[in-house]
């Protein structure tokens, strides 16, 4: 008898679990079969069809240089694309025709509880299969997503961020007290920048970047400068929207008054200013409203400040 019962309790938990289980993992919609062939880098990956949109399997991006972590306690999937020479690219799908009927049922697709986190934010996720499914299109963040709709191709390429380092001049006087600078960077004949322009030497560490992301340059006030450039620094100051973490304003149009940017002798408007600071220089940070994919793409710049 009393082994009855407890074949009897083991039955209805086993029963208890697999309904918990089917609740737990919602339908919410499914795969279709498609015609579309998908590629990261020029190399194809498996994807499925769901609502009209591109997905595949994220587990798979391990394989195209992608580093993928998954942390089970946390439920937390990871993925980051950093490329290096180390990345092992081991990927060999081959497409196969497709031979049912394009839009017909593939597979059902399900909630998960697992959080899928690309580039530090999180992304919708599903689950196929055991598989975390993820749209290719969430791959933007680190390049371009581009439908070619006669090949019936869908296509991820890595857009690599570039940035341009500009050397310190400590060769000129620092002594006179500033209210303003200009800051000019031209290509030569050999494609090099010459670097000119006025009151540049009291601004350090200036560099210049671009790529996926916006067109940004930053640059730093050191203490040795802080009496000649008070001016200066008040200035900057007030276009502030970031200092140290503390959120200040949205408003950039002091800053787009006072600070001229022209980038292949064309006006950019700046979208954001941060600072920051360390041990005995100030850190200003410019987001730009332009995108930039290769620095070859650059002549000129030219940086003003106005009083």
């Amino acid at each position: 008898m009393k082994k009855s019962c407890i074949m009897l309790f083991l039955l209805c938990w086993c029963i208890t679990c697999t309904s918990y289980t089917a609740y737990a993992a919602k339908r919410i919609g499914q795969a279709v079969h498609t015609d579309i062939i998908a590629y990261i880098n020029d190399l194809p990956i498996p994807s499925y069809n769901i609502n009209g949109q591109t997905a595949i399997v994220a587990e798979d991006l391990e394989q195209y240089g992608f580093r993928v972590h998954y942390w089970e306690e946390e439920r937390l999937l990871q993925l980051d694309y950093v490329p290096t020479d180390n990345v092992k690219i081991t990927a060999d799908y081959t497409p196969k025709k497709n031979t049912k009927p394009i839009g017909s049922f593939a597979a059902n697709v399900y909630q998960t509880d697992i959080t899928t986190r690309l580039k530090g934010d999180e992304i919708p996720s599903f689950n196929i299969g055991g598989k975390t499914l993820i749209f290719i299109d969430a791959l933007e963040k680190y390049g371009d997503v581009v439908w070619y709709p006669q090949e019936r191709e869908i296509r991820f390429t890595y857009v690599p961020n570039w940035k341009l380092e500009v050397p310190n001049d400590d060769t000129k006087d620092k002594t006179a007290s500033i209210s303003h600078f200009v800051l000019e960077l031209t290509r030569d004949e050999t494609g090099e920048f010459v670097v000119s322009g006025e009151n540049e030497q009291y601004i350090t560490y200036v560099s210049f970047r671009g790529g996926k992301s916006p067109v940004g340059f930053q640059f730093s006030l050191y203490q040795n400068v802080n009496l000649q450039t008070s001016d200066v620094a008040h200035l900057l100051n007030q276009m502030l929207n970031a200092d140290r973490g503390e959120w200040i304003a949205d408003d950039t149009t002091f800053a787009n008054k006072h600070m001229k940017v022209f980038i292949n002798e064309e006006p950019v408007s700046i979208l954001n200013v941060t600072g920051g600071g360390g041990n005995g220089h100030t850190d200003y940070f410019f987001s730009l409203d332009k995108n930039i994919r290769k620095l070859e793409e650059i002549q000129s710049i030219e940086v003003q400040l106005i009083p």
